[in-house]
């Protein structure tokens, strides 16, 4: 479908006498920009020619400090002190370490100029260093450097569209050389177009389509992209807000339990890679799944995997086990989820104003479940009454504050608290998190906490308490108290 001929086009770019420091891939979402850098990034010229290799996903929300962190984690994986380094500290270090040697930087999915600016210091002038850059502008990768190569990946021509499709749908063709129904191919190629040549969208309706089995089947879906598209504002299979709708289609067949599944993946910052056993916990903690006739993990990998069936999420496999090990949503699939999460109120981001240091709240009594982006807002959460019928507290992007809560008194009916990273005050828990007696799962991974507290024995109802700590010359204090819980 060309991408095979675009890989060998840009290797030679990244490695060859006459290589260029940016190569940038550019176009928009869901046209195949990351799977085009990976197979670059893993293609085995440009494996044997760099000392070592950095992908960061940079998205929207980002810090240069979490960005310069990654590619420097890939570049060193065996350095614990990263995770210790301060701003000023890993531009040194990654700056220093790009002057020595062969290394391959992905940036994928920078959204700005302005974004560019704020990561470059960290390179240097004219070394042995290349980047490969991907963006929904073109003139990112133009700015970054002039000099660039800046390569586009097409939009698939109807023909090939269908084909992609086909392959999803029916797999077994090739190997027994049946033809598809004459009127599900009419009907197939009509609503191929509304994907508008993107690859994600035709993966995604055919995930749709490939649960539907009889012509019936075909024609409600048929039906239903034509009520909700044709003559509609003026949209068409052009129209970037057609292939939205299509994909919005695979979320509204989805049974009423895996909507939640789904809903739930969209709590997570863009590109972010979701540990699947964290992941399941969640779920069953919130009841969306009991897991009364087999494990917790069994139970969620047959959810998750039925979501990879239609492909809706990216999960990636163990190379040990084979079993689930993270997922991941491309970024136009967390789109739809946010969307409908926020149709439903499944879901509350929670956000302070600085200037005025108050809590955004939309809507946040009506939503049981909060995401809080920052340390000021996880502060000012538990004061805040109109959220006393969260179920699940989710916290993001809080570690670089220190979290003077004292009390849980608003948050008592919470099932699901995961304050991973988040640094404590004296490094206590406050002694209130017993009041939390709905609790079933608490993570404190890799959280600036040293001692628990005994009204932890409160927590009669809590299935998983996660402790991992990155340094073990800091090791967590736990009283005598978890037999009783």
């Amino acid at each position: 479908m060309g991408v095979e001929q675009s890989v060998e086009e840009l290797v030679p770019h990244l490695v060859g006498d006459n290589s260029v420091q940016v190569v940038s891939v550019s176009g928009m979402g869901g046209i195949g920009k990351t799977t085009l850098a990976r197979q670059v990034f893993h293609h085995d010229i440009v494996r044997r020619h760099f000392d070592g290799f950095a992908w960061v996903c940079v998205s929207q929300q980002f810090t240069r400090k979490y960005v310069w962190q990654r590619i420097l984690q890939d570049l060193r994986p065996h350095d614990e002190d990263i995770i210790k380094m301060d701003e000023h500290t890993l531009q040194s270090e990654v700056f220093e370490l790009l002057q020595t040697g062969r290394y391959l930087v992905v940036l994928d999915d920078v959204w700005k100029e302005e974004d560019w600016n704020r990561i470059k210091p960290v390179f240097p002038r004219k070394r042995g260093w290349r980047m490969l850059l991907t963006s929904r502008d073109e003139g990112v990768g133009l700015h970054a450097d002039p000099t660039s190569l800046a390569s586009r990946p097409r939009i698939l021509t109807p023909e090939e569209s269908w084909k992609r499709c086909e392959r999803i749908v029916f797999p077994w063709r090739d190997q027994n050389g049946s033809r598809v129904d004459a009127e599900m191919e009419a009907m197939g190629k009509e609503m191929i177009a509304y994907c508008g040549g993107l690859p994600l969208a035709i993966k995604v309706l055919g995930g749709l389509l490939a649960k539907k089995h009889t012509v019936a089947e075909w024609k409600r879906v048929h039906d239903n992209i034509e009520a909700q598209i044709v003559g509609k504002s003026g949209l068409d299979d052009s129209n970037p807000s057609s292939v939205y709708r299509v994909l919005s289609l695979s979320y509204e067949d989805l049974p009423m339990k895996l909507k939640h599944c789904f809903l739930y993946l969209a709590h997570f910052p863009e590109d972010y890679k979701i540990e699947v056993k964290t992941l399941f916990n969640y779920w069953f903690a919130e009841g969306i799944y009991n897991g009364s006739s087999t494990t917790i993990q069994d139970s969620g990998e047959g959810y998750l995997e039925e979501l990879r069936r239609r492909n809706m999420v990216i999960v990636e496999e163990s190379y040990l086990s084979s079993r689930m090990e993270r997922c991941q949503m491309h970024d136009m699939m967390r789109e739809v989820g946010l969307s409908k999460a926020r149709e439903e109120n499944f879901l509350q981001f929670v956000k302070v104003h600085t200037s005025t240091f108050t809590i955004n709240t939309e809507s946040p009594s009506r939503s049981r479940r909060l995401i809080v982006h920052s340390g000021d807002a996880l502060d000012m959460l538990g004061r805040h009454k109109n959220n006393h019928k969260a179920r699940s507290v989710l916290v993001f992007g809080a570690e670089d504050n220190c979290w003077k809560l004292s009390s849980f008194r608003n948050l008592q009916l919470l099932r699901v608290l995961d304050l991973s990273y988040v640094q404590f005050k004296g490094g206590k828990l406050p002694p209130s998190i017993g009041e939390l007696i709905q609790l079933r799962f608490l993570s404190l991974h890799e959280a600036g906490v040293s001692h628990l507290p005994s009204s932890l024995r409160n927590l009669k109802l809590l299935l998983c308490l996660n402790l991992n700590v990155a340094d073990l010359l800091h090791l967590v204090h736990v009283p005598d108290v978890l037999k009783e819980m």
